[in-house]
């Protein structure tokens, strides 16, 4: 079950929906995809840095885009192991002559049942149209398990 909770500028909504079919969370998660660095034409294009976050006991992958690309940084927070994902964190910036628009994401993960699931996710950002308003937009999403 998730419950969302959006708003655009001042304009707020919560709904809850249930998706049981793979067409409905690929739907879902389309616009994570979007950070997506795993690219052939990709390659020299982050730079990629392991630390420790400064306020939790995780560790960071960070890659850092070194040129003009769509996806700013992703960083990827992990406990010991890489493969423990906890926490997914991405900037994604896009610009044309028609509008310039920016996205903020992120996925917490948690095991539960002893499997690797998502707990959360968020998206926040907004749009400027080139002769026309801006728009802020954030949605926040939970999930519970039966």
């Amino acid at each position: 079950t998730l419950v969302k909770e959006a708003q655009i500028n001042d304009k707020r909504e919560t709904i809850t929906l249930s998706i049981s079919d793979t067409v409905g969370w690929k739907k879902e998660f389309d616009l994570y995809r979007q950070l997506e660095i795993n690219k052939a034409i990709n390659v020299d294009s982050y730079r990629v840095e392991d630390h420790k976050d400064p306020s939790s006991n995780l560790m960071i992958r960070e890659y850092t885009a070194t040129k003009d690309l769509p996806v700013v940084y992703l960083k990827v927070y992990y406990n010991k192991h890489i493969q423990d994902v906890k926490k997914i964190e991405g900037l994604f910036h896009e610009a044309n002559a028609l509008y310039t628009s920016e996205r903020y994401l992120t996925m917490e993960f948690d095991r539960i049942k002893n499997e690797p699931m998502i707990l959360s996710y968020t998206s926040v950002g907004g749009q400027k149209m080139f002769m026309g308003d801006s728009v802020n937009y954030s949605v926040t999403t939970s999930m519970t398990y039966p």
